[in-house]
């Protein structure tokens, strides 16, 4: 674990071959690791912990996931929420790119507000709401005007909420 909090690049090798190990309080302590490793090569060990058949691995990575959303995280973290079907896990793993501020994440949560089913539709909704990049509120305006049935409901109460419909011939 104290590996981690080093937060150097070149501490990944030895956590992958560590993680190798037989001993489940080793692999728990690896994912324990990742959580202040901001990489992109962190992703692949992480998801092996996430896909790991010990719950506590699992739950470790999963907590680790949590807390990895940083700019160039948005592709792995996207990967994780298509690849792996656990819901706990793509949850996590919208609520991390939710805390991307980039425009791109504002287009992910998007797309999953319009696209997935209940829980993760309301995830992406207050995620929207709570979203650090006013940028996206034209975006989202764009998408009402678009919009029909429940999905311009959504977007209605987000842009209420964000203070994006005044002024835009509401």
């Amino acid at each position: 674990e104290g590996l981690g909090d080093l937060q150097v690049y070149v501490v990944l090798r030895p956590l992958e071959r560590l993680f190798e190990a037989p001993d489940l309080r080793v692999q728990r302590g690896v994912m324990r690791a990742l959580r202040c490793l901001f990489f992109k090569r962190t992703f692949g060990l992480l998801v092996r912990g996430l896909r790991s058949g010990d719950g506590g691995v699992q739950g470790a990575a999963l907590e680790a996931l949590g807390r990895l959303h940083f700019n160039h995280a948005f592709d792995p973290l996207v990967r994780i929420f298509r690849e792996l079907e656990e819901p706990r896990i793509r949850a996590t793993a919208l609520e991390s790119i939710g805390r991307i501020p980039s425009l791109e994440a504002g287009d992910f949560l998007i797309e999953a507000l319009r696209y997935e089913p209940e829980p993760l539709r309301g995830l992406a909704r207050r995620l929207l709401t709570e979203f650090d990049n006013r940028e996206i509120i034209p975006i989202l305006r764009q998408h009402y005007y678009m919009e029909t049935g429940p999905r311009r409901a959504d977007l209605e109460a987000i842009l209420r909420q964000v203070g994006g419909l005044a002024g835009a011939g509401q």
